[in-house]
C-alpha cells in the first residue's frame, strides 16, 4: 500500500516531467552552434508540445526529429568520411561491409605491431552488444511502469497519463534498437566475436529481464539515470580504443546515449525538488543495489566485466564518479527545499559523505582494482588501457583516431 500511495502522489508530476523531457529531447539543437547561434536557434525553435498531440502527430514528430533512428549504413559512411576515405559517399553496401572488416583488422594490427594485447576488443564488443540485446526484456519492465502510471486516473477528467509510454515506445526503444542494429551490422563484417554464439545468446537474452527496481516511479527513473550515464562512460571510452572507424560509430552513439541520460537526469532532479525525501531514499537504495543490464544473463559476466574494469572502460571508480555527479546536482535542490523526515536526512548524510553501503563497497573494490591492475597488465601482456594507464583516448569534437599509446 505504501508503494501505491507513493506512486499515486507522484503520478501527475512524473507524467509532466517525462513529457517535458520528451519535448526537449525532440527539440535537440543542431551540432556546432556557438552560444549566440544557440540562443537565436532556441528563440525560433520552441519545444514541441507533445502533450497536446494525438498518436499520429506524435509519431510523425518523433520520426522527423533529427532523422532518428540511426541508419547503420549512413553511420558507417559517415565514419569512413570522418576517417578520410575519399570514396565514402559512393561505397556500396558490400564495400562498406568489406571496409568495416578491414578497418577492424587494421586496428588489431596496430595494437599487435605496438606490442599491445588486443584481446580486450572482442570482450568489450561482446559485452556492449549483449547489453543492447537486453532492450526487449528491459523495455518490458519499463512498460509495466508505464501501465501502472496510466492506470492512475487524473481526476476529475479520468484522463490516463501516457508520457512514459510515449517516451519509451516512441523514442528510447527505437534509439536503442538502432544502436543494436549498427553493432549487429558490424558483427558479420568483422567477425569480432562468434556469430553462432552471439545469435544463441542474443535470443536467450531477449527473454531475460534486468535488475531494474520498478517498485516506484522514482526508483525506476533513478536506475535508468545511473544506467544511462554508465553507458555514456562506456561508449566514450570504447571510442578511444576502437580506432577511427568503429571508434567514431561508438562516439556518435555515445552522443545519443547522452541525450537519454540528460532526459532521465532532468526527471530525477525534478523529483528531488517535488519529493525530496522519497527521491533521496530511492537514490541511496538504487546505488546500493546497482547493476548494469545483462548482469543476470550474460555468460561469465563477472569475468568479462572484470576485464572491462581492468582496461578502465567501466570500473567502479568511474561508476562511483557517475553517482557522485548526480548527488552533487541534487545538493543545491536539497539545501533549498529541505528534507522532512529523519530517514531522508540520514540517507542524504550517507550519500553526501559517501558512506552509504553501495559507495563504500565500490570504493573498497576500486582500491583493490588499482593495486592489482599493474600486475594483471604485466602478467597478460600490455593491454589497451585508458584513463591514463596505457592508452590516451584520442577523442575530439570532430571524431576519433587511433589511440595514443603511452607508457604504463
Amino acid at each position: 500500500m505504501k508503494t501505491l500511495a507513493i506512486d499515486e502522489r507522484m503520478a501527475p508530476e512524473y507524467d509532466r516531467l517525462i513529457t517535458e523531457a520528451t519535448n526537449l529531447y525532440l527539440n535537440a539543437e543542431p551540432e556546432g552552434l556557438n552560444p549566440r547561434e544557440r540562443s537565436a536557434w532556441k528563440k525560433t525553435n520552441p519545444p514541441p508540445e507533445t502533450q497536446f498531440m494525438d498518436e499520429h502527430e506524435f509519431t510523425q514528430t518523433t520520426l522527423e526529429a533529427n532523422q532518428r533512428p540511426i541508419n547503420p549504413i549512413k553511420l558507417a559512411r559517415e565514419a569512413f568520411e570522418n576517417a578520410s576515405y575519399d570514396n565514402a559517399d559512393s561505397m556500396t553496401e558490400r564495400q562498406i561491409l568489406l571496409e568495416l572488416g578491414r578497418s577492424y583488422r587494421d586496428l588489431v594490427k596496430f595494437y599487435t605491431d605496438n606490442e599491445y594485447n588486443p584481446d580486450i576488443l572482442p570482450v568489450a564488443y561482446e559485452m556492449v552488444l549483449m547489453t543492447e540485446a537486453y532492450i526487449a526484456g528491459y523495455s518490458r519492465q519499463i512498460g509495466l511502469v508505464g501501465e501502472r502510471l496510466e492506470s492512475i486516473s487524473q481526476a476529475p477528467r479520468k484522463k490516463p497519463y501516457f508520457g512514459l509510454r510515449r517516451w519509451n515506445d516512441g523514442i528510447w526503444v527505437p534509439d536503442e534498437d538502432s544502436h543494436d542494429r549498427w553493432q549487429s551490422l558490424v558483427l558479420p563484417a568483422t567477425r569480432i566475436i562468434s556469430l553462432e554464439e552471439f545469435y544463441t545468446d542474443h535470443s536467450n537474452h531477449l527473454t531475460i529481464g534486468n535488475p531494474v527496481d520498478t517498485d516506484t516511479f522514482v526508483k525506476a527513473n533513478a536506475y535508468v539515470t545511473f544506467q544511462e550515464d554508465a553507458t555514456v562512460i562506456t561508449y566514450e571510452n570504447l571510442a578511444g580504443i576502437f580506432g577511427p572507424v568503429l571508434g567514431y560509430m561508438f562516439f556518435k552513439t555515445m552522443r545519443n546515449e547522452a541525450q537519454h541520460k540528460r532526459a532521465y537526469e532532468r526527471i530525477h532532479l525534478g523529483f528531488t525538488a517535488l519529493h525530496p525525501d522519497e527521491t533521496v531514499l530511492a537514490t541511496e537504495e538504487v546505488i546500493d543495489s546497482f547493476g548494469m543490464p545483462g548482469e543476470e544473463g550474460i555468460e561469465d559476466f563477472d569475468r568479462k566485466s572484470g576485464r572491462l574494469a581492468l582496461a578502465g572502460i567501466l570500473d567502479l571508480s568511474l561508476l562511483n564518479d557517475s553517482h557522485q555527479k548526480l548527488i552533487n546536482k541534487m545538493r543545491p535542490i536539497i539545501e533549498a527545499v529541505g528534507l522532512r523526515t529523519s530517514e531522508g536526512n540520514a540517507a542524504w548524510e550517507r550519500l553526501a559523505t559517501q558512506t552509504n553501503r553501495g559507495t563504500r563497497s565500490n570504493l573498497k573494490k576500486s582500491e583493490r582494482l588499482s593495486s592489482i591492475r599493474p600486475r594483471a597488465v604485466k602478467r597478460g601482456g600490455p593491454t589497451p588501457i585508458i584513463n591514463g594507464v596505457t592508452v590516451e583516448p584520442n577523442v575530439t569534437k570532430d571524431g576519433v583516431g587511433y589511440p595514443k599509446l603511452i607508457s604504463s
